[in-house]
């Protein structure tokens, strides 16, 4: 639903068939060499993916409360509960046989918690019989969707994105800047919302990064079908403080000196720091409705980044559905391993009512680092293409 979704483009697919040739090496690789590792139970160490996707499936059948989202951002908070942070939100409950009721509740953000291993609570704002969205809009026609989050103190900071409707349809919408909402820990009591002094060519907060005494806060532009990513970072780990913003050699206080990284990442998407080296896990945009999740690594948070390093193929693509927002959940990875998570969805939203497991997260676990093949049990290119 939401339009962060890399899919909303069917009536110009045609016009991009070229791409699926650029496709044909990465398709051949991943039958050889993927690092998936076989579903496990969880330990003290860490949750399976298969648990995770287990646990918000059970959640949305049963709860009466969540019942499909999509975003999928998570933050431990200090009393270990972990706090998963959605946009836009489907509530209620589900009819017997499986199917979203067309008068579900749909909010543009919200939160849901887990202590231990159970996910125990529903996070928005107005009331059980009038819901609204945790973080109000600021207009009629505007919205906020859920970008990264992060403590500070006691306090959790939540990076937002406001849109405005330009139209009917579900992708019709126009980014008019980031916000920073703030909530009390440990009762998420909403304290405050204010814009950042932040223009409206990037969507920032696709992914936060704690390292060397910084804060990196990770951003997406988009331009036309393309995406890039960007970088800032702040002192320390409060993001109400001044930014700063890699112009691909220095750090600038200017958001117009800010430079891109890379192309094809999501709207959201992961980095973590792995043995020395920066990981950035996302899904494959510079293809379009591609089902491939991709890994780009570097030396340094701000890059240069190589990859892409195909890693997983979504099955629900060949089912017919889009896959996009891939993200990482170091706090809750086994050792060895990253914990992806990536959302689902349909362009016609009858599939998506139809079946209420459509909307819902899906993980995967990916052993990292992983062994190269050996080039030797690689198949050779394909040649002669045009």
């Amino acid at each position: 639903m939401t339009g962060s979704a890399n899919g909303g483009w069917l009536t110009r697919a045609r016009r991009h068939s070229r791409w699926l040739l650029l496709a044909l090496p990465a398709a051949v690789l991943l039958a050889v060499g993927l690092a998936v590792v076989p579903d496990q139970p969880s330990d003290d160490r860490g949750v399976s993916a298969a648990r995770l996707t287990a646990l918000f499936d059970r959640y949305g059948d049963t709860s009466g409360r969540w019942n499909g989202a999509d975003r999928t951002a998570s933050v431990t908070l200090p009393d270990g509960r972990t706090l998963w942070l959605f946009s836009d939100t489907f509530l209620g409950p589900i009819q017997p046989d499986g199917s979203r009721p067309r008068t579900a509740p749909l909010i543009n953000n919200s939160a849901v918690v887990q202590q231990g291993d159970e996910l125990r609570e529903t996070v928005h704002g107005g009331s059980a019989a009038d819901p609204a969205s945790l973080v109000p809009p600021p207009a009629a026609d505007q919205f906020y969707w859920i970008a990264d989050a992060t403590v500070a103190g006691q306090s959790l900071q939540v990076l937002v994105n406001r849109y405005r409707r330009t139209g009917s349809g579900p992708l019709d919408h126009a980014l008019l800047g980031t916000a920073l909402a703030t909530f009390a820990l440990p009762a998420l009591t909403p304290t405050g919302l204010r814009p950042l002094p932040l223009g409206s060519g990037i969507s920032w907060g696709s992914e936060l990064l704690h390292d060397g005494g910084h804060t990196y806060v990770y951003g997406t532009e988009t331009v036309g079908q393309s995406r890039f990513a960007h970088v800032a970072r702040v002192d320390g780990g409060d993001l109400a403080g001044p930014w700063e913003f890699w112009t691909g050699s220095n750090w600038s206080p200017s958001e117009e000196a800010s430079t891109r990284l890379l192309s094809g990442v999501g709207t959201a998407y992961g980095v973590q720091r792995v043995a020395g080296r920066y990981v950035l896990v996302t899904q494959e945009s510079n293809v379009v409705f591609s089902p491939d999740l991709v890994a780009y690594t570097a030396n340094s948070p701000t890059g240069p980044f190589e990859g892409p390093d195909y890693l997983y193929r979504a099955p629900e693509n060949a089912e017919g559905h889009i896959v996009y927002d891939a993200d990482l959940h170091p706090d809750l990875a086994r050792p060895g391993r990253l914990l992806i998570s990536y959302n689902v969805n349909d362009l016609d939203d009858a599939v998506t009512y139809a079946d209420a497991g459509v909307y819902r997260p899906r993980f995967v676990e990916v052993a990292w680092p992983r062994r190269r093949p050996d080039p030797a049990d690689l198949p050779p290119p394909p040649a002669g293409l045009t």
